[in-house]
C-alpha cells in the first residue's frame, strides 16, 4: 500500500427476520447470537456491534430472554450495541410513504427507550431506494445514507444509445462510493455506496499474513472509487454472529501494517464523522446524484419482487389504507369534534407495529419460504379483524352523536364519515336493517333539508342478527336487511354527514334492482355510458373506450395478456414465447343497470392456457387448462372513473397474466407514483440488463401528452410496464400500459441449471399462486397537473363510510339478559361518555386545499396532547396550500418535534407555499 489508509471495520449482522427460514426458526438463531454477543462484550469491553439499524430485534429477543433487558440497556447506552433508527428493514417501494415514516418514528422511540438511537441512514439490502428518502431521513435528524443496491447509471452516446464494450454489453459509469444524494425536494445526504456489499470483510483471517493481504486487496479494490482514505469494511453478512476474536486479530494486523495505515473496529457514526471531516479539510467537491437510487441489472434491483405473490401486496394495501386513511383520521375527527380522550393511541400503535412486521423486504417482496407468507396472510387477517372491529365501534359512537340523530326511538339514520381531505360526490353502498317485528316494506332517504336521495335496493335478506355487548349475554334478533346503493351529492373532507331514513308503504317503481341481464337479448356491440365515458363490447369481448370530454375513442382498450414465466420470485424470465390474449377466446357477456346509478358490462373470457413450463425442453407444455377470466366494467353516475375488476382462478403454473390498458396516447414516456413522489420513465432506456422494463407504482400509472392524459388507478398491483409494441393485438406502439395480475413460479431463487438455486429450502410451490386472483383498477382521463391523481387514487380506494343506525341506541344493543333466579328481565348499557356532544353536519374538522396537495396523515401525536397533520406537494412546481383548522397550528418534524406556532391570516386560515415535492408536518391543538 502506497498511501495511508484507515480500514474502518463495521461488525454487524444483516438480520432478515424471516426469509429462507420462517421467523421462529430465525429467532432461535437470534437468541443464540445475542447470548454469545454478550459474552464477547464481557471479554472485550470496547467491542462494537451493529444490529442492522433495527429495533424489532430487541423485542424479538426479549420475548425469550426478558430478564436481560437491563443488560441490553447498559450495552446500548455505552455504545457497544448500536440500534435504530429503523423499527425494521422495510421495502421502500411496496409500502406507503407513511409506513416508512412510522417505521422510523417507532424505531427511534424504541432505540431511545433503550438508551441511544444510532442516527445512521442504513439500508443495506433494499431493492432500490425512493427519491423522497433524503427528505424523510433529514426530518429525523439523519444526514447520511449507507446502502447496497441501486447505484450506477449506464452510459449513453450523443444519440441517446447505450455505450457498449467489446462484448456488446452496456457500459456503466465509474461512480465514486461517496457522493451527495439529492432527493426529490432538494434535501441532501452524504451517501456511501457499499460497492463490495455488506460482507467485503465478512470474517477477517486469524492468520496475520493472510489478513494483511486481505487489507491490500480491499485497498486496491477501492482505488478510483473511494474519495477518502477511510475504507468501509463490513464485518458480517446475513444472519452471521459477531466475530469473537476480532479485537486481537485487529491488534495483530496493526502491528504489521505499512505506511502508517490503521485498522480499527468502529461505529458507522465514527466512520461518517471521519469522512465528513476529511472531505471538509481537503475541500473535496463530491458528486451530486439526484433522484431515486434504482439502477442496475435484474439481480441488483430484483424487479420481479414487485409482482411476486401479488395477493400479499393487495392485502398490505388494504391494511395500510385502513390504518392511515380510515381508522386514524376517523378517530381524530371524533375527538377533535369534542369526544375528549376517545382516541385509542395505544391500540393504533400496536396495529402499526403488527402491520410493519409484514414489511421487511424479504417478506412483502414475496421472496421467502411458503411458511413465511402463510404467516403473513394470517397477520394481515388478524390486523384487519382488529382494525375493522375498532372501525365499527368508532362508527357507532360517531353515528350516535351526529346532529341529525333525533334520539327518537322510531327514527333511523345513515351516517356518512369522510376520512380523507377531498369532498366526495358519488355512489355509496350501505345495509339498512330493521327488526322483523317492525314489518317495514319500504323506506325513503332524505337529507337534512328534506330533499329525497336517489337509491336502489340491490338485495333483501331476512336473517338472524347477532348482538354482542359488554354487559349482557350474546343475543339474537330477527331482522330484515336491505342492501342499497345511493347517490351522495356531496360530503366534505374530514367531515360527518347525516341522512334520514323514513319508513314508507312501498318503494318507487324500478327501485328494486337485483338481476343481471343476459346479453343475448341485445344486439352487438353493447354499451354503457355516463356523463364522461362510454364503454362498448362486441361479440369477441373487444372493448372500445370513449372519453367523451376529449372526444377520443380507443379500440381494443382493455385486454388480458398471458405468457410463460420461467424465472423465480426475484426475476421475471420468459423464453420469448408469443403471448396469449383474451380476445382470441370464446366469451360470455352480460350487462346490468341499477336505476341509472350504476351500469356494468361483465365479460367472461374462456381462456385456455398451457398448464406449466417444461424446463427440460425449455418450452411450455402442450397440455392446457381452462382459465375463465371475468372482466367487470362499471360506470357510476357522474363518475370520471371506469371501475375495472378482474378475477379468475389461477389454474396454471409458471406464467404471468397482465391487464393491458390502451390509453390511446402514443408516447415514449409514462409515469407512475412511488411514496411521496411521481416519476417519469422512458421506454427501454433505464434497465438494459433486465428481462422486462417494469416499474413500480404505489397507486397509479399513466401516459399523457400536452393536452390530456389517461391514468390507471391501482389497489395493490404495484408493477406496470409501458409497452413499446403490442402488434399481436394491433394497437399503436407506446400507448399501452400493462399491470401484472399474477406471476407464478416455483423457486425463491433459480440456479443456472433451471433448478432451485440451493437445496429444497429454496423450493416454494406456493409461489405459483394457485388461488383466486383479483384485481381492482380505475381508468380515467385527466387534464392539467398529474399531481392531482394522488388525491383521485386515494378517493378511489377510500370512499366515505356509510353507517345505518336506529336513533334508539338500545335497539340493537340489548343482547340477552341474565335470569339470576329472578323474574326481573333487565338489560344493562354502558354510559354515554359524551352525552352532550352533537357533531355539526358536513362540517370539516380540518380543511386542506391546494393543487397537487395530498394529506397523508391525520392522527394523534405521540405525546397524546395534540394531532399530527402531514401533507405533501406531489407537483413538480411550488404550490399554495390552504389549511383551515379551528385551533392552533404549529410547525413540526416527522419525528414530531414541535416548532413555532404558524400565524393565521385574517380569515382564520393559514396559507403557505410548498416547494415541489415538499412534505410538511403540522401539530394541531384545539
Amino acid at each position: 500500500m502506497n498511501d495511508k489508509k484507515y480500514f474502518c471495520v463495521i461488525s454487524h449482522t444483516h438480520w432478515d427476520r424471516e426469509w429462507y427460514m420462517p421467523f421462529e426458526q430465525f429467532r432461535v438463531r437470534l437468541v443464540e447470537l445475542m447470548d454469545r454477543l454478550f459474552d464477547i462484550i464481557a471479554e472485550y469491553p470496547a467491542y462494537i456491534f451493529h444490529l442492522d439499524a433495527q429495533t424489532i430485534v430487541l423485542e424479538d429477543y426479549l420475548e425469550i430472554r426478558p430478564w436481560r433487558r437491563d443488560l441490553l440497556v447498559k450495552y446500548i447506552t455505552q455504545g457497544n450495541i448500536l440500534v435504530g433508527p429503523w423499527y425494521l428493514q422495510n421495502d421502500f417501494y411496496l409500502t406507503s410513504g407513511e409506513s416508512t415514516v412510522r417505521n422510523m418514528l417507532i424505531g427511534t422511540r424504541i432505540a431511545e427507550e433503550f438508551g441511544k438511537c444510532t442516527r445512521i441512514g442504513y439500508a443495506p439490502d433494499q431493492f432500490g431506494n425512493i427519491s423522497q428518502l433524503p427528505q424523510i431521513l433529514n426530518q429525523f435528524g439523519v444526514d447520511n445514507f449507507i446502502f447496497g443496491r441501486g447505484y450506477g447509471k449506464f452510459l449513453f452516446d450523443e444519440n441517446g444509445e447505450y455505450l457498449k464494450d467489446s462484448s456488446d454489453n452496456p457500459i456503466r459509469e465509474k461512480a465514486p462510493t461517496e457522493f451527495i444524494w439529492e432527493g426529490a425536494d432538494g434535501s441532501k445526504l452524504l451517501a456511501v455506496h457499499m460497492k463490495y456489499w455488506y460482507n467485503n470483510a465478512q470474517r477477517i483471517y486469524q492468520d496475520t499474513e493472510a489478513a494483511v493481504a486481505l487489507m491490500d486487496s480491499i485497498s486496491n479494490s477501492f482505488d478510483g472509487f473511494a474519495v477518502t482514505p477511510y475504507l468501509l469494511l463490513m464485518n458480517g453478512v446475513d444472519h452471521l454472529e459477531a466475530q469473537s476474536d476480532l479485537i486481537p486479530v485487529i491488534s495483530a494486523i496493526n502491528d504489521n501494517m505499512e505506511n502508517g495505515s490503521e485498522i480499527l473496529q468502529c461505529s458507522m457514526n465514527k466512520y461518517i464523522d471521519d469522512i465528513k471531516a476529511f472531505i471538509e479539510s481537503e475541500n473535496i467537491k463530491l458528486r451530486t446524484y439526484a433522484g431515486e437510487l434504482r439502477d442496475g441489472n435484474d439481480w441488483e434491483i430484483l424487479k420481479g419482487t414487485l409482482s411476486s405473490r401479488v395477493y400479499l401486496k393487495q392485502q398490505n394495501c388494504r391494511s395500510q389504507t385502513e390504518l392511515e386513511s380510515v381508522l386514524e383520521p376517523m378517530s381524530s375527527i371524533y375527538e377533535l369534534a369534542g369526544a375528549v380522550n376517545s382516541y385509542d393511541n395505544d391500540y393504533l400503535q400496536y396495529l402499526w407495529k403488527q402491520l410493519l412486521k409484514n414489511h421487511p423486504h424479504d417478506s412483502i417482496c414475496g421472496c421467502s419460504r411458503d411458511e413465511v407468507h402463510d404467516h403473513m396472510e394470517d397477520n394481515f387477517a388478524k390486523l384487519q379483524e382488529a382494525a375493522k372491529y375498532l372501525e365499527v365501534k368508532k362508527s357507532v359512537d360517531i353515528t350516535a352523536h351526529t346532529r341529525i340523530n333525533t334520539k327518537n326511538p322510531d327514527d333511523n339514520i345513515i351516517c356518512l364519515i369522510n376520512t380523507i381531505s377531498q369532498e366526495h360526490a358519488g355512489i355509496l353502498e350501505v345495509e339498512v336493517v330493521f327488526l322483523s317485528s317492525e314489518n317495514v316494506e319500504a323506506f325513503a332517504i332524505k337529507d337534512d333539508r328534506e330533499n329525497s336521495i336517489n337509491f336502489a335496493v340491490i338485495g333483501i335478506e331476512e336473517r338472524k342478527h347477532d348482538v354482542f355487548t359488554a354487559l349482557n349475554l350474546p343475543g339474537v334478533l330477527d331482522v330484515k336487511a336491505f342492501r342499497i346503493i345511493f347517490y351522495d351529492c356531496g360530503t366534505n373532507g374530514f367531515s360527518i354527514k347525516g341522512l334520514k331514513v323514513v319508513k314508507i308503504g312501498r318503494f318507487m317503481e324500478n327501485q328494486l334492482q337485483t338481476g343481471i341481464a343476459n346479453i343475448e337479448t341485445y344486439n352487438f356491440p353493447v354499451s354503457i355510458s355516463n356523463e364522461y365515458i362510454r364503454v362498448s363490447a362486441d361479440q369477441k369481448g373487444r372493448v372500445t373506450l370513449e372519453f367523451l370530454e376529449d372526444d377520443r375513442e380507443v379500440e381494443n382498450a382493455i385486454v388480458i395478456e398471458e405468457q410463460a414465466d420461467c424465472g423465480d420470485s426475484y426475476v421475471f424470465k420468459t423464453n420469448n414465447d408469443i403471448p396469449i390474449y383474451s380476445i382470441n377466446f370464446p366469451t360470455k357477456i352480460y350487462t346490468n343497470e341499477i336505476l341509472g346509478l350504476r351500469k356494468s358490462i361483465i365479460i367472461e373470457y374462456m381462456m385456455e392456457i398451457p398448464t406449466a413450463f417444461d424446463f427440460v425442453s425449455n418450452s411450455r407444455l402442450a397440455t392446457t387448462t381452462l382459465c375463465p377470466v371475468v372482466l367487470t366494467l362499471t360506470l357510476d353516475r357522474q363518475s370520471k372513473i371506469l371501475k375495472t375488476a378482474v378475477s379468475f382462478n389461477n389454474n396454471s403454473e409458471d406464467h404471468r397474466m397482465r391487464l393491458l390498458v390502451d390509453t390511446g396516447i402514443k408516447s415514449s414516456i409514462s409515469f407512475g407514483d412511488i411514496p411521496f413522489d411521481i416519476l417519469e420513465h422512458g421506454i427501454g432506456k433505464e434497465y438494459p440488463l433486465t428481462n422486462s422494463n417494469v416499474h413500480p407504482n404505489t397507486s397509479f400509472a399513466g401516459i399523457e401528452n400536452e393536452n390530456y392524459g389517461v391514468a390507471v388507478l391501482t389497489c395493490g398491483n404495484h408493477e406496470y410496464e409501458h409497452l413499446a409494441s403490442t402488434d399481436k393485438i394491433a394497437t399503436p406502439s407506446g400507448s399501452v400500459i400493462a399491470f401484472t395480475l399474477v406471476r407464478g413460479n416455483k423457486f425463491i431463487m433459480m440456479g443456472s441449471d433451471n433448478k432451485s438455486g440451493g437445496g429444497a429450502q429454496w423450493d416454494v410451490p406456493g409461489n405459483q399462486c394457485l388461488r383466486l386472483i383479483k384485481g381492482e383498477f380505475g381508468i380515467m382521463s385527466f387534464r392539467g397537473d398529474k399531481a392531482t391523481l394522488a388525491n383521485e387514487s386515494l378517493a378511489f380506494r377510500v370512499p366515505p363510510k356509510a353507517i345505518f343506525s336506529s336513533c334508539d341506541s338500545k335497539k340493537f344493543a340489548g343482547g340477552r339478559f341474565a335470569m339470576q333466579g329472578s323474574t326481573l328481565n333487565e338489560f344493562y348499557y354502558l354510559p354515554d361518555l359524551h352525552p352532550d356532544l352533537s357533531i355539526p353536519d358536513n362540517n370539516p374538522i380540518v380543511e386542506v386545499k391546494g393543487t397537487g396537495i395530498t394529506v397523508t396523515a391525520l392522527k394523534k401525536s405521540h405525546d397524546n396532547r395534540g394531532f399530527i397533520l402531514r401533507i405533501v406537494n406531489m407537483s413538480e412546481l411550488p404550490q399554495t396550500a390552504t389549511i383551515d383548522f379551528k385551533g392552533s397550528i404549529s410547525e413540526c418534524t416527522m419525528n414530531e418535534d414541535i416548532g413555532v406556532i404558524v400565524i393565521k391570516e385574517e380569515d382564520g386560515k393559514i396559507r403557505l407555499t410548498l416547494g415541489a415535492k415538499k412534505i410538511e408536518t403540522f401539530y394541531l391543538q384545539k
